[in-house]
């Protein structure tokens, strides 16, 4: 059977685009681009050894100094005998522990956890803040990263610190508790019913007199809602209050 002609064209096109491309040998760089190719890092290796030279003579020095073909004359340098130390950036770690300690009782479990108690808010939202602003390279998304939150949290708490919404002011939970000893009937039911895993009574859309004891227990640090266990838990601090409201009944 004889090929067709066209055919026979197309296959001698393409066998001639392969040779052209895939047969044709690679040109050999020059000598000159060989010898040049890491001039620079030579140069600041040169730079590096004659620094050290001048630092172990103990003493302040001025030479004129040009490398390779990189620097066209020669200039002045003066080695000082004290260099400035480079600044180091902090992490967002290192920020988080020197904003705590403002805030004594929080710790970095805590902001990073899931308690929204006003004093771990506060001290939450103070540690994201101080991440924004002194580190101007990270972003709102690596920032919940961190925090294990979503990036939109993040920009809440920073537009609350700047608004001057966040509860700076507010007291530790030891000392918000020492200026609330006394507990009433509701609030030492609320919390011996927690504390012995007892059913809580659920309010009605009229009858709210339980939110008011869970939110106070909760803003001076006596129980939380756990969103692991999906219920609330006392504190230790409401246990010691609740052990001396039970001794002084």
């Amino acid at each position: 059977m004889q090929a067709q002609p066209e055919l026979m064209r197309q296959h001698e096109a393409y066998r001639a685009v392969r040779e052209r491309l895939f047969s044709k040998p690679k040109p050999v760089p020059a000598l000159a681009v060989l010898r040049d190719y890491d001039a620079h890092v030579r140069a600041f290796r040169d730079w590096n050894d004659l620094r050290a030279t001048l630092k172990a003579a103990g003493t302040s020095a001025s030479v004129s100094v040009s490398f390779g073909p990189y620097a066209s004359y020669s200039a002045p340098v003066v080695i000082p005998e004290e260099v400035e130390p480079v600044a180091v950036r902090r992490t967002m770690k290192e920020i988080c522990l020197d904003v705590l300690q403002r805030f004594p009782g929080a710790t970095l479990e805590d902001v990073k956890g899931r308690r929204r108690s006003r004093y771990i808010v506060a001290a939450r939202h103070s540690c994201m803040y101080a991440i924004y602003t002194e580190r101007k390279d990270i972003s709102f998304t690596v920032l919940g990263k961190f925090f294990e939150r979503d990036h939109t949290s993040c920009i809440f708490a920073v537009r609350n610190m700047e608004s001057g919404r966040t509860w700076l002011n507010i007291l530790p939970p030891a000392q918000s508790a020492s200026r609330n000893k006394e507990l009433s009937a509701d609030e030492m039911e609320f919390l011996r019913h927690i504390r012995d895993r007892l059913p809580l009574k659920s309010g009605t859309a009229k009858d709210r007199s339980q939110e008011r004891p869970r939110a106070r227990m909760r803003n001076i640090g006596f129980a939380e809602y756990s969103e692991r266990l999906r219920r609330w838990v006392i504190t230790p601090a409401g246990l010691e209050a609740l052990r001396r409201a039970e001794e002084s009944a």
